[in-house]
């Protein structure tokens, strides 16, 4: 029985949007968890954890249903953000609230890395993905081009997308304002001065 390399890489990239989907709603619940208990009533510091709150449950929804790297990136970014902000909130301030070290921050804090670490490899696996089938196809072009006969500059050629032109304009006489080009009408005859008929 043989086995398909690409029927496993797609494997891995769905097991791994799982778990940046799962672990960003994770973090999610918790500040969902922190605003609701109290964090609500900070100045500054609340919105933002309810914005926190909303932005890992769309990336969550994102990074399930997209198969692209930009999504899980933005996720990565995300994380890393959210660790960033508790971190300088718990060693100096942020926006003068000092933050205070609990057990809710301790596990979001090693669920924002365990994320980070899934995101950023799911963010590099799909982004060689796509590299790897636009290389795939430039393969199979050339492959039809050497099928035909064709020299690779002739396929190139053809395969890249011609500009449309546009037709070329009439010049008008200076003087003439019921000249056919200048007549919005389809019968432009009738535009024109009798003395010149």
């Amino acid at each position: 029985m043989e086995s398909n390399p690409a029927r496993g890489n797609s494997r891995q990239q769905f097991a791994l949007r799982l778990a940046g989907a799962a672990l960003l709603a994770a973090t999610g619940a918790i500040h969902l968890d922190l605003y609701l208990t109290g964090y609500r009533h900070i100045p500054t510091i609340g919105w933002l954890f309810l914005l926190q709150v909303i932005s890992a449950f769309i990336l969550a929804a994102g990074t399930l249903l997209s198969r692209g790297p930009l999504v899980a990136a933005a996720g990565a970014g995300f994380v890393v953000s959210t660790l960033g902000g508790y971190l300088l909130a718990l060693w100096i301030s942020l926006f003068g609230f000092q933050e205070v070290r609990t057990t809710a921050g301790i596990v979001a804090g090693v669920i924002e890395v365990a994320a980070f670490a899934v995101l950023a490899v799911l963010a590099l696996s799909a982004g060689q993905a796509q590299a790897g089938q636009a290389h795939a196809g430039g393969q199979r072009a050339r492959r039809e081009d050497r099928a035909a006969g064709r020299p690779a500059a002739v396929g190139a050629a053809l395969r890249r997308p011609r500009a449309k032109q546009s037709p070329p304009r009439r010049q008008c006489p200076p003087r003439l304002a019921a000249h056919p080009c200048r007549s919005n009408s389809s019968d432009w005859r009738r535009s024109i001065p009798a003395w010149r008929k």
